[in-house]
């Protein structure tokens, strides 16, 4: 049930606060296990325990029509996520020239909406921010710019930040890879350019059925790939790349509950 309180997006008071996912509800569907004699219920990785529940991670935040304005760009994100027999994102992004390396490689973003996607991660991640109930995510300085372009996105991009997407590319477990979901995640980051000065930046990032979303904010100038580079890119990434950020974090993770020492990750896009 809605509560009355301040919309967190458009500030206004004493409106009727819907209970607002942080990520999409239509997420959670394709992690869920149907099969007869089977816990349908998604794992969820969380302080490090895994749990297999059906709670989706949502709170009270904006009114009806803030709500109205970020479905938009999830129903286009959700027409880009895998089904049981396509991935329409990889299709639609520029091809590679000489296949895929183990690192990925960037591709120009083809037939992608990058306004679109842009907008969706950054929503994700604000809302992420915003939520008490997601701790580990702060665009701290940010918050505000970001607040003000999902408001109003004809001021723009906030300067000093890159959006950046990851796509699962075809190969062996593929559809593992895409069976995969996480929170917004804050995390300090340093690399080194091609000159040799190192780069510190903070990722703020979360993981959607084969699409990795990185929003990167306090970043030097000359950045990797990215949405609204010159010239704007996506990165192709191979299946065993993508799981090897996320598996650590399942693998250490203690099983609570009903659940099996064994029990990993759902492998795989359904039929929608």
């Amino acid at each position: 049930m809605p509560k009355v309180g301040k919309c967190a997006l458009c500030l206004s008071p004493n409106v009727d606060l819907q209970d607002s996912h942080v990520v999409p509800r239509w997420a959670y569907q394709p992690l869920r296990d149907d099969r007869p004699g089977r816990n349908p219920e998604p794992i969820m990785v969380w302080d490090g325990k895994a749990l297999q529940i059906s709670k989706q991670t949502s709170e009270h935040m904006l009114c009806v029509a803030c709500e109205r304005r970020f479905k938009v760009d999830e129903d286009y994100v959700y027409s880009l996520v895998p089904t049981a027999l396509d991935f329409p994102a990889r299709k639609l992004v520029g091809k590679p020239e000489r296949g895929v390396p183990a690192d990925g490689t960037a591709v120009g973003v083809g037939q992608l909406d990058r306004d679109r996607i842009a907008y969706f991660g950054a929503s994700v991640v604000w809302r992420g921010h915003t939520a008490k109930c997601v701790p580990d995510c702060d665009l701290a300085a940010f918050a505000e710019p970001f607040r003000q372009y999902l408001l109003d996105r004809t001021v723009g991009f906030p300067s000093g930040t890159s959006s950046e997407l990851y796509v699962v590319d075809n190969g062996p477990k593929w559809r593992r890879a895409c069976g995969t979901i996480s929170l917004p995640q804050t995390t300090q980051r340093e690399r080194q350019s091609s000159s040799g000065i190192p780069i510190h930046h903070t990722s703020h990032e979360f993981v959607l059925l084969g699409l990795y979303f990185t929003l990167r904010t306090e970043s030097s100038p000359f950045l990797r790939a990215s949405l609204y580079g010159n010239p704007p890119t996506v990165t192709l990434t191979p299946p065993s790349k993508f799981l090897s950020w996320f598996a650590p974090h399942i693998v250490k993770a203690s099983p609570r509950g009903k659940l099996r020492p064994s029990a990993a990750v759902r492998g795989g896009p359904k039929k929608r």
